[in-house]
């Protein structure tokens, strides 16, 4: 299946910069007493974040360092703020909001995504906890370019599974497959998929015991007619032999799953190596799919592509910008952080940086390939 969204160029009097669009985000705080304009102090946490400022302390002595090129961009009238002015201005912004103003900005200078494919998956900010407390980001991110589509913060992982269609509705997945874990396999998730256009690849385990059972005795049944597909993945640290079953032929409209038309069975037999102690791997699971058209090669590399997100976003996340040893607490201060680390990783992404970490990093030794790239990606 193909997207028909289509990417639209603009020209560069067409194109606007993030700091222009800033603008248009709501400031939570009350307007008496002010001092520090709300473009000045976002534009200095994303610059500073994309030159590997891991913190707010970090951003704010970034811009301290770089006063002068900043002042170019922005103003800070009674000088610069401190960080905890910085924590309370970032914690009354609305996320979604902020998302919607970036997610239009993204848009109208890079297009509309033609990835064909996205995974829905959760982090959790580990050093958070806290009832109430938004420690968990749930994601929408692409297989193959890796950009961030859309977030929204939850204060617990069980709570993603009413915020998803939250999220969903508000991003354009039109001819978009959206991949899931177990969790996320929910009849009110897949309906808003295919409420927005897009398709569904939901992964199935014990955790919907009367779904399982269902699918269990089916694919036991010699005689069900199904499309197999044997593949086999070898590395240093793990060799896996996958076999993915297709099946139309069984009483879908009785599984209560709007738009189904496959269900699957994945097995998978091998070993891999972690923490340098070797495994057996012998596991079966099944998934269901709005997609009538998938074949078991194009059903596997769904599936691993799937887990793009863990490495591409995830992982990126923790090694490059450590959030998992944040401590931001204040209202949604760290959903907005999240966000624009996320940000920055697409970025890089949509410029197609090698290695992320290294590309920060020289950002923060090289100040000019820093400006250039802000002015190449429309920051400035």
């Amino acid at each position: 299946m193909q997207s028909t969204a289509q990417h639209r160029c603009l020209s560069p009097r067409e194109q606007k910069s993030l700091l222009k669009c800033l603008s248009l985000i709501d400031d939570g705080r009350r307007s008496q007493g002010i001092r520090h304009p709300l473009v000045s102090i976002l534009f200095g946490v994303i610059a500073g974040s994309l030159a590997g400022e891991e913190t707010l302390t970090g951003c704010l002595e970034w811009m301290e360092a770089r006063s002068k090129w900043v002042s170019k961009w922005v103003s800070f009238p009674h000088g610069l703020p401190n960080v905890t002015t910085m924590s309370r201005t970032l914690a009354k912004l609305d996320p979604l909001n902020f998302s919607r103003v970036v997610r239009q900005w993204w848009v109208e200078n890079f297009g509309v995504s033609t990835d064909t494919a996205a995974s829905l998956d959760g982090k959790a900010i580990r050093a958070l906890s806290g009832m109430d407390l938004v420690n968990h980001i749930l994601n929408l991110f692409t297989h193959h370019s890796h950009i961030l589509l859309g977030q929204i913060g939850v204060a617990d992982k069980t709570n993603e599974i009413p915020m998803a269609p939250k999220l969903l509705s508000s991003v354009e997945i039109f001819g978009v497959t959206v991949t899931a874990d177990a969790l996320l396999t929910q009849v009110k998730i897949a309906a808003e998929i295919i409420a927005g256009g897009g398709d569904y690849l939901l992964t199935v385990k014990q955790n919907r015991p009367e779904l399982w059972s269902i699918l269990s005795v089916g694919f036991n049944d010699s005689y069900l007619i199904r499309q197999t597909g044997q593949f086999k993945e070898t590395r240093k640290t793990r060799q896996v032999t996958t076999t993915i079953e297709l099946s139309s032929h069984f009483s879908l409209d009785d599984l209560g799953f709007p738009g189904l038309r496959l269900v699957g069975k994945i097995t998978r037999k091998g070993w891999r190596i972690h923490k340098g102690n070797r495994t057996r791997i012998n596991e079966v699971c099944y998934f269901i799919t709005s997609r009538d058209d998938l074949t078991p090669r194009s059903a596997y590399k769904l599936l691993r592509g799937h887990w793009s997100i863990e490495n591409d976003l995830h992982w990126q996340k923790d090694h490059t910008f450590h959030e998992d040893a944040h401590r931001l607490t204040r209202g949604h201060a760290p959903e907005i952080m999240a966000h624009i680390r996320s940000l920055c990783i697409s970025l890089l992404n949509q410029f197609h940086s090698v290695n992320i970490s290294k590309t920060i990093r020289s950002f923060g030794r090289q100040p000019r390939l820093h400006y250039q790239f802000l002015a190449e990606a429309h920051i400035i």
